[in-house]
């Protein structure tokens, strides 16, 4: 009997090693696929690792060898936050070069590229640029504001020597000479020399290309270094009284009186020529005389037209200009201001502009390339006049108008057709469905779907 259970042992012995063999092997041979798998599966991200790494020349990437989801998910992210900063920077310029027609549109591009305005007032700077230490000097900038209802956004690069800021803040909260002092106190813990203007104020997003001329203008009616307010610049002793010539100008162009409005700029430039004033000094005026074009363009309803940007534009800009040249180009605005009072006194309306305006836009009413900037390139104006134009002309902006065209449209679609959501959507001009869908309940307060039962249901009842 102990032989019979030994032979039986035995077998079951061998049956047992046979099978965790048989499990070994499989097991092994498991891992292995698994291995392959792995490392077909892996080969492409190791690759574009390897691309990535070439491509930004980064010296880092030496450090993520064990891990390269986790540096390719870096540089995706740094991608990412350059094109924000790009993104911002563009809308920025936008902003204080006044090339949005409204607010609304204006505060969902700010949005949209991660802007957030949450206060009631804005204000531009201008700070000259440190050669070593700018992009720090900015941070403090920013840190001195951090406790206080306020943000601030670099505008970037007007120019080799200057920044642009925008400072959006609670007014119930701080003021502007609150802020000046706050900057004050910044600047004396900065090493290195640097000057800041600030424009003044305004209540709207708008406002901010007009704060940021007068930013401009205070940067320049510094004699050295620190801290000027717009509104200190007008009272400073230093200054000449020049507000009789101003109203005098203004009054002249709202009147088309051309040869009264050169006469009284003549007769402050040759004030200005006899007392031989410092250029920086003589930029502040051109400047003001320049901010008071604007004021009285804006006063008569009439947007700048392409011309009167592009002047106005070098004005702003080109550093080299001479005296004599700025005077020049001062005059010919003042001509083109009244000339445009004294055509829209004798002229009828003309409405061609905004019939072509009307046919753009039904030509490209489904194309979802259908932007200000393709109206505008089609009708042969600039964005900035274009808007303004038409928004005097029909009470809406270009593009809200095309919203709701197309909406119309789509609404003809529901009711005539037995197109599909997409198809309409497609039809339409709209980018995708739910896109479609939102504005459309927000527009009738019901869905596409329910909004075709109910007319076919009227229908029906007839």
């Amino acid at each position: 009997m102990a032989i019979e259970n030994n032979e039986l042992f035995t077998v079951y012995h061998k049956k047992m090693v046979s099978f965790n063999l048989v499990i070994s092997v499989l097991l092994l041979l498991l891992i292995g696929i698994s291995a392959i798998i792995a490392v077909y599966n892996y080969s492409p991200i190791r690759k574009l690792f390897g691309k990535v790494a070439v491509v930004f020349s980064d010296s880092s990437a030496e450090q993520y060898q064990r891990d390269e989801l986790q540096y390719i998910g870096s540089v995706v992210d740094s991608i990412i936050e350059a094109r924000t900063s790009s993104r911002q920077k563009a809308v920025l310029s936008n902003l204080l070069w006044g090339q949005y027609d409204d607010q609304e549109s204006a505060l969902n591009d700010a949005e949209e590229a991660a802007l957030q305005f949450p206060y009631r007032k804005y204000l531009v700077g201008v700070i000259a640029r440190s050669p070593h230490r700018h992009d720090e000097n900015l941070k403090l900038l920013e840190n001195s504001l951090a406790n206080y209802n306020a943000v601030i956004y670099s505008a970037g690069l007007l120019n080799k020597d200057m920044d642009a800021i925008v400072i959006n803040y609670d007014n119930s909260k701080l003021s502007i000479q609150e802020i000046a002092s706050l900057f004050r106190q910044c600047l004396q813990l900065i090493q290195e020399g640097v000057s800041i203007g600030l424009g003044d104020p305004g209540d709207s997003v708008l406002q901010l290309e007009k704060s940021f001329l007068q930013a401009k203008n205070a940067f320049t009616c510094l004699s050295g270094h620190g801290i000027s307010l717009y509104a200190d610049c007008l009272v400073s002793p230093q200054n000449m009284d020049i507000s009789g010539y101003r109203k005098d100008i203004s009054s002249a162009i709202r009147r088309g009186n051309t040869e009264e409005a050169v006469d009284r700029l003549s007769d402050l430039l040759n004030m200005v020529y006899d007392k031989s004033i410092p250029y920086e000094r003589f930029k502040f005026l051109y400047y003001n005389i320049l901010s008071m074009l604007y004021e009285t363009l804006n006063s008569l309803k009439m947007p700048p037209t392409e011309e009167f940007e592009k002047v106005a534009g070098e004005l702003m800009t080109d550093e080299q200009l001479s005296r004599h040249e700025v005077g020049q180009r001062l005059e010919q605005l003042i001509v083109h201001l009244c000339e445009l009072v004294n055509r829209n006194n004798d002229k009828e309306e003309d409405n061609a502009l905004l019939e072509k305006i009307y046919q753009v836009i039904e030509e490209h009413l489904c194309d979802q390339l259908l932007s200000l900037e393709m109206l505008a390139e089609q009708c042969g104006v600039s964005t900035s006049y274009l808007g303004r134009y038409f928004k005097s002309k029909t009470g809406y902006t270009p593009m809200r108008y095309v919203d709701i065209r197309k909406m119309e449209y789509a609404k003809k679609l529901l009711r005539e057709t037995d197109d599909s959501l997409n198809e309409i959507v497609a039809k339409s001009g709209y980018i995708d469905a739910s896109n479609f869908i939102r504005k459309f309940k927000k527009e009738t307060g019901i869905t596409p779907i329910n909004y075709r039962k109910n007319y076919v249901n009227t229908e029906q009842k007839k």
